[in-house]
């Protein structure tokens, strides 16, 4: 039997390491990352163990890695500089099939992410959209313009304008050759992801449009002046989970369309508010919490503000990214003597496709009239 990896403790971890990075906290960051590689060793100790090869493909996809191409084995190689070195400065094309990895990780652990359209263009600067609900196929006569319609119909959004960065620390352990290509690439993935995910979901809810995608508490059709930041949506009072009170909003975001309704709250909110609210036991004692009244989906984001929500449309957000992606040696950023600093980039862009792609919802009087148990 392979390695069980102790997943929970090890993403515990991770979050903590990106919080120290965000914060600026180099003697815990540090800390952290010691505790990350400890677990990672202990991974490689099991195996080695078991006397698995790591340069055979075979044994270690029987463990549970994804087997690597030959680009991304070349890759690697210049990474660990066993043919080229890579000198502080300059960029590498990261593979395709490690972007789409790293991107199919940020999807899987992000439910919210999951929710929404993204794309990937595959090296187009623009992703092409259709407006929600407007048909580009329709009956006329045949010599009936059609321009104008699918004009009205499709949308493009711009990739070139901002580019989203991750760094990632790359302990000088996991570059030695005795450990192979696989450690060090599922390291990557790893640690990309849950970057890129923190601050594409942080894009999505509350960015500004200015040098970073649009989010959904912002409106795409309020009043502005070029370069500054969009409007936050005017919040709508959410004070009881009522059929009624939901169906509102459903309604709303429903209006011109067909879709699928998803809510996202403040875990916090989640856990002290939301779900105690719809509990109800059954007569055999069990709990139910997750009933909603109207045909929507809950998810949890720890970038929404305490006391709001936001009911959206996943439809109708849309997300591109595009390669080539760039991976960059350097030394600026450092919080450890034994590793090594790499920054990954991306050219990417989100917004609403419209004033109703969103209603931001105001839950901070939820639940205050409920009678206290």
């Amino acid at each position: 039997m392979g390695a069980k990896f102790n997943l929970e403790t090890r993403q515990e971890i991770e979050n903590k390491i990106l919080n120290a990075m965000n914060g600026k906290e180099p003697k815990e960051f540090a800390k952290l990352q010691g505790e990350l590689i400890e677990n990672l060793r202990d991974e490689i100790e099991n195996l080695r163990a078991e006397n698995v090869d790591f340069y055979n493909d075979s044994e270690m996809v029987s463990h549970g890695f994804t087997k690597l191409t030959n680009e991304e084995k070349k890759f690697y190689n210049v990474v660990v500089e066993r043919t080229g070195e890579l000198k502080d400065g300059e960029e590498l094309d990261l593979p395709e099939t490690i972007v789409l990895r790293v991107f199919d990780e940020i999807q899987d652990k992000s439910p919210l992410l999951d929710k929404i359209d993204m794309q990937h263009t595959m090296g187009a600067m623009k992703m092409i959209f259709t407006k929600a609900g407007v048909d580009i196929a329709t009956w006329d006569n045949i010599t009936a313009e059609i321009e104008p319609q699918l004009t009205f119909s499709i949308e493009t959004l711009n990739l070139s304008e901002y580019k989203l960065k991750a760094f990632m620390n790359v302990p000088l352990d996991l570059l030695e050759p005795s450990i192979g290509y696989y450690w060090l690439d599922r390291y990557i993935v790893m640690f990309l992801a849950r970057g890129m995910r923190r601050g594409i979901e942080k894009a999505v809810i509350e960015g500004t449009g200015v040098k970073q995608p649009i989010g959904l508490i912002r409106n795409v059709e309020g009043a502005r002046t070029e370069g500054q930041p969009y409007p936050e949506l005017e919040t709508v009072a959410l004070n009881e989970l009522s059929p009624l009170e939901l169906g509102k909003i459903e309604a709303t975001l429903t209006e011109d369309t067909e879709g699928e309704v998803t809510i996202v709250l403040n875990p916090s909110d989640y856990k002290t508010v939301w779900r105690p609210l719809l509990a109800y036991q059954t007569p055999q004692g069990q709990w139910n919490y997750n009933t909603l009244p109207i045909d929507a989906d809950v998810v949890t984001s720890e970038f929404i503000e305490k006391g709001k929500a936001i009911a959206f449309r996943g439809d109708k957000y849309h997300f591109g990214y595009s390669l080539p992606t760039k991976i960059e040696k350097t030394d600026k950023y450092r919080f450890l003597e034994d590793d090594m600093t790499y920054k990954a980039k991306m050219f990417a862009n989100g917004r609403p496709e419209d004033g109703k792609t969103a209603v931001y919802l105001d839950i901070s009087k939820l639940g205050a009239d409920e009678p206290s148990v």
